[in-house]
Order: C-alpha cells, then sequence, then structure tokens
C-alpha cells in the first residue's frame, strides 16, 4: 500500500514507537493504517471548507490514498448566523459551510468501511463555540425510541456546551426541543449536523449498514466526531454491524463535562462511562506540546463552590513529540499529525 510522502519532520525518540519497525507502545487494536486513512480524510475536510463546496471532486478523493476506491455517501454543512433579526424575536440571516463529508469505499488490502469526517474551527462563531465551555446534558434524539427519564436529567452526563450547541443548531440557529410527559425525546433541528447524520445512516440506499463505520476529526472536528460516535452508538446501533464502530481523533478538546455546587452535581465520569458503552473503539492522536488536547481545564473552580470538570472520553492515546515552535504548528493537522501517522505507518 502507498500514500503520498510525508513532509519532512523530526520526531523525538521520547515518544516513538521502540523498535522503530515494530511498534509495541500502541493501544490495543490501534491501526496505523487506518490512522493515516482518517487523518488524510481530516485534512480534506480543510480542503472541502476551503473550497466552499460540500461535493468533493474525483482528485480530492483519489488523494486520501493511492488505489482507493471511495465514493461521497453525503456533505455535511453547519450554519453560521451573519446577521441579526430585523426585528426583536426574529430570525437574523445565517450561511451555511462546508463542515465535513461522509465516504464509502475501501483501500488496497483492506475490506469496505463506511467514513464520517469532520472539519475544524475555520469560523468566527466556531471560536465562539470553542470557548463556551459550560456544561450541557446530553440529550440527542430518543434515545434509540427508549426516551429519556424524566427524573433522570444526567441520564448520560454531560459535555461541553459549545461543542453540543454547534452538533445540535438548525440552519437558522435552532436547537433541540423536548416533548413528552413522564419521558422525553429531544427534536434533531434541521439543517443541524445531528439531523444530517441521522438522515444518512437512516435513510436507506446508498448507505450501507453491514459495513464497519470510522468518525474521525481534528481539533474541533474531534470533538464533534466525539459527539457524532456517541450519537450514533446510542441512537442509529443498527447503521454498523455489532463491535464495529471506531472513533479517531486528533489533537481532541476535552468533550466530557461535570459540574458540582457545594459538593453536589454530575461528574465527568458519567458521560465518560456512557460513551464507552456506546463505542467500543475510540483513539486519542495526540501531540504532547500541543495545548488543544488540555483545554478547556480540567478543573476549574469559579470561587463560590462551583467547579466546572472536563475529560477526555478514552485513555487509549497515541502521543508523540515534535515541538515546532509556534502554537499553530504544534497544533496543525497538514503540519504534524498527519505527517506522524504517515511515519508511524511507514515503521520510522
Amino acid at each position: 500500500m502507498t500514500c503520498p510522502a510525508a513532509l519532512p519532520l523530526a520526531f523525538t525518540q521520547l515518544t516513538e514507537p521502540q523498535q522503530y519497525a515494530s511498534p509495541t507502545s500502541l493501544p490495543a487494536g490501534f491501526d496505523a493504517t487506518i490512522a493515516l486513512l482518517l487523518g488524510n480524510c481530516c485534512n480534506l475536510t480543510y480542503s472541502q471548507f476551503a473550497s466552499g463546496t460540500t461535493s468533493l471532486t474525483a482528485a480530492q478523493i483519489a488523494g486520501i490514498w493511492s488505489g482507493n476506491s471511495f465514493s461521497q455517501l453525503a456533505g455535511f454543512t453547519v450554519s453560521e448566523a451573519i446577521a441579526a433579526g430585523a426585528e426583536i424575536g426574529t430570525t437574523g440571516e445565517y450561511v451555511t459551510f462546508p463542515v465535513g463529508f461522509a465516504l464509502t469505499g475501501s483501500i488496497p488490502g483492506r475490506p469496505p468501511m463506511n467514513i464520517i469526517a469532520l472539519r475544524g474551527t475555520r469560523t468566527y462563531n466556531e471560536w465562539i463555540d470553542d470557548a463556551e465551555a459550560i456544561p450541557a446534558p446530553w440529550h440527542v434524539g430518543t434515545n434509540n425510541g427508549n426516551y429519556y427519564p424524566i427524573d433522570e436529567p444526567f441520564h448520560y452526563g454531560m459535555v461541553h456546551g459549545g461543542f453540543y450547541s454547534l452538533y445540535n443548531q438548525g440552519s437558522l440557529g435552532t436547537q433541540p426541543t423536548s416533548s413528552g410527559v413522564l419521558e422525553y425525546s429531544y427534536s434533531r433541528p434541521d439543517g443541524s449536523i445531528a439531523q444530517q447524520i441521522y438522515s444518512l445512516l437512516t435513510g436507506g440506499s446508498p448507505f450501507d449498514p453491514s459495513l464497519p463505520l470510522y468518525v474521525t476529526g481534528h481539533s474541533l472536528g474531534a470533538a464533534l466526531a466525539t459527539l457524532c460516535a456517541m450519537d450514533v452508538g446510542i441512537n442509529m446501533p443498527g447503521s454498523f454491524p455489532s463491535g464495529q464502530l471506531y472513533m479517531y481523533n486528533l489533537a481532541s478538546p476535552l468533550v466530557a463535562a461535570g459540574i458540582s455546587a457545594y459538593g453536589i452535581g454530575v461528574e465527568t465520569s458519567t458521560f465518560v462511562s456512557a460513551y464507552n458503552t456506546a463505542v467500543a473503539n475510540s483513539y486519542r492522536v495526540v501531540h504532547a506540546p500541543d495545548i488543544v488536547p488540555i483545554m478547556p481545564p480540567g478543573c476549574t473552580d469559579l470561587g463560590t463552590e462551583i467547579e466546572l470538570d472536563f475529560a477526555h472520553v478514552t485513555s487509549n492515546v497515541v502521543d508523540f513529540c515534535a515541538q515546532t515552535g509556534s502554537i499553530g504548528g504544534n497544533h496543525g493537522c497538514a503540519e504534524t499529525y498527519v505527517p506522524y501517522l504517515q511515519q508511524l505507518f511507514n515503521g520510522f
């Protein structure tokens, strides 16, 4: 198997796999070939955004791996407000941006698969979402028809509110609404990432639920990939074979959230536990000098007996170190993360 050559970049032996040709420090089940393929897909989400269209060209798809047979299933969008409404209470003007895509196909020597790739931060409002870390309870869809019990509002725990809002925000800024009396379900607003994912995975052909499903993203896209994988695992278990839902992310910020007031509250472990029950195969790729994977701070004391806590959803981590000398370089997908995955794939 071949893949585009990596950019020249030196990686320290501090976190390189031992005996370069035979890595021994990788988490169980981690697949370096799949990781590189998904890293290339992460790169493509940024190219998709730059092109201004959700449709990928044949050349773009061909570039993710030599000889691949992938075809595009869908292109995803996200909406952003660009002007306030003319009057108080009226909807303002919104514009949509490409935020990712879904592919189906295979690479030489590997069985077919489905891939969902989501993009990192590129717009002003997305930077705002990154910073809005107030925890929000996990409520998406119908809980696979079981609904959410009214007496357990934090049944699945809490997540970073900004990421959650972006995942669920509709084309006109609408957020999910609840319906029910003793048990609740939550809407998927038209145009939201949540609605687009659901429509693809439950809408029948051309999506094939008999294939393994891989969800990936870099930076903000990594956080969205985490929420997407949780959503799919809980609400769409029929969209992948049992045990074959995978989430690989690069440079993910902390997504699981908790809050306590005077020692009483919801712990991050509630969502982490629920996530790992729903998504059996998750991996994080982390560059040690990158500041994003340690944001927001794991524990923030607001000074009034109120504490916010954040955590990663998995301890399956592939970390490396290649200090580039800049914040942007240390966080870069194409500049740092994918070149590392290329070298890992090549056995160093």
